[in-house]
């Protein structure tokens, strides 16, 4: 496929260690707060939530472990979790509490996606994210260096996929790797004008959004309140990523688009290009 690989994000195992809320930063600790990065799961992300992890891969230095009473409290707390867990695997990391049980995160700018929107927003709600912010286990997440998967998965086209292939939690929209991501019909070779015109699209949705920096996704995307250099600023992107798939053509309605998606995924499907299970299952949502 021409959509690049998705992940779940990093796992840490750690009995409520690692993972700082809001009442437990420790401001008075400047050596903590040096391992102390963004954590960012679905809900932190939609909701403009604040958390933060300890984060060091390759461990402490020994001398500022010993001059963090933080630090020291709340290693010990994942050792003493790891030893007392019935997982093998956890336990063989109680002498390294540092290290994460699963990490995933990636080393380049990505698009952190929600597991799962309201029914009720008219694009899907991603946001670009520097490598310095981790990704929690309920975020998926895909490298994008230069934005371009960023402008696809913001754009009306993506929306109308998931809309018909994706699952429901509830009544909301839910994202799957192998079901919706891998199965959008993307063409393959873009040319770099196509790219660069998603790519600034794109920008162009972030820098609405950075008009509203006290505003989460959920209220930037309420129908209701959605303010209007956004729906401008999508519109424009939309209008790039329609290009991409049919440059001559104009959708009227999101009817147009899943048209265009169909045929391609069954042409591209019928050339190999996707696993036969989620073929199946995407022809049995498609009717």
């Amino acid at each position: 496929p021409a959509m690049p690989p998705v992940s779940y994000g990093s796992l840490p195992s750690d009995g409520g260690g690692l993972v700082v809320e809001p009442a437990e930063y420790p401001h008075g600790d400047p050596i903590a707060i040096r391992y102390l990065r963004p954590y960012v799961g679905s809900q932190e992300l939609v909701n403009g939530e604040e958390r933060w992890v300890i984060w060091m891969p390759d461990g402490p230095a020994p001398a500022d472990l010993g001059q963090s009473r933080f630090l020291r409290e709340r290693l010990d707390r994942v050792r003493r979790a790891r030893e007392s867990s019935r997982n093998p695997d956890s336990q063989a990391l109680a002498l390294q509490p540092y290290r994460w049980f699963f990490n995933a995160q990636p080393n380049k700018p990505y698009v952190g996606i929600p597991a799962q929107v309201s029914e009720t927003r008219r694009w899907y709600t991603v946001s670009r994210l520097s490598d310095d912010v981790i990704a929690s286990n309920t975020l998926y997440t895909a490298e994008d260096e230069d934005g371009f998967l960023f402008g696809i998965l913001s754009s009306a086209m993506f929306m109308a996929w998931i809309r018909v292939v994706g699952g429901r939690l509830e009544s909301r929209l839910r994202f799957s790797k192998s079901v919706v991501h891998n199965t959008f019909p993307l063409p393959p070779q873009p040319t770099e004008t196509q790219r660069r015109a998603v790519i600034d699209g794109g920008n162009g949705v972030l820098e609405a959004r950075a008009l509203h920096p006290t505003s989460s996704l959920a209220d930037l995307y309420n129908p209701l309140a959605t303010p209007h250099s956004l729906v401008r600023a999508h519109e424009g992107l939309d209008r790039a990523a329609d290009a991409l798939f049919a440059p001559r053509s104009q959708f009227s309605s999101d009817a147009d688009r899943l048209a265009l998606l169909f045929e391609r995924y069954e042409v591209l499907s019928a050339a190999g290009q996707f696993v036969i299970p989620s073929s199946r299952r995407v022809r049995r949502r498609m009717g």
